[in-house]
């Protein structure tokens, strides 16, 4: 039984959630997301999802990110409090990229017992990241219009480039054109825990 968490962060279409199932299973630990669970957190201190939706017609889904902040970080706290130990948890996009210094201070304290903190970035490169990162969200949400798809793209270009995941990380796996299956294990030998 593993006693810590292993977490995950990164931009949108990282890979997160496919990669944290694989080391889950791999582990034969429980593989949690929070954005299945965030919605309850939320709800604790008081989100009103009409008025998200509102600043979200009204000034974009980075309008809908910027208030979520303050619930996204309460969700990250709660996750660690109801999770504490033996599980690989995958945060939302937005779960580790804070630009409010106090924000940014609490995540770093909620997170600072966790030794295995793992960004995922397709590249080190923010421009090969970002085009690599489009072309997957592509094929994940077909669906998406193009307006849309420019705010999301803008969203992982800041995801990307902000220092923030860098600052909450102890270790950056780079995923390229590796299937999530290298990918898992290539994070198993990082943290010497075998591999799959």
């Amino acid at each position: 039984m593993l006693d810590t968490n292993i977490i995950l962060i990164g931009p949108l279409a990282t890979g997160k959630s496919t990669i944290g199932k694989l080391l889950g299973a791999a582990l034969n630990i429980p593989a949690l997301e929070l954005d299945d669970l965030r919605w309850s957190y939320y709800a604790e201190i008081g989100y009103d999802p009409e008025h998200a939706e509102q600043l979200r017609r009204a000034g974009g889904i980075r309008a809908r990110g910027n208030y979520r902040k303050p619930f996204e970080i309460h969700s990250v706290k709660r996750m660690l409090q109801d999770y504490p130990a033996g599980y690989v948890l995958s945060f939302g996009a937005g779960n580790s990229v804070y630009d409010d210094p106090a924000h940014q201070e609490r995540a770093e304290r909620v997170l600072a017992p966790y030794p295995y903190i793992i960004l995922l970035l397709p590249s080190t490169d923010v421009r090969e990241s970002v085009h690599i990162l489009t072309e997957r969200f592509r094929k994940l949400v077909p669906e998406c219009g193009e307006d849309d798809l420019k705010q999301v793209i803008e969203l992982n270009r800041h995801f990307t480039e902000n220092p923030a995941n860098a600052r909450l990380a102890t270790y950056i796996v780079y995923t390229g054109d590796k299937s999530p299956a290298e990918s898992c294990d290539d994070i198993l030998v990082l943290l010497n825990l075998g591999s799959a």
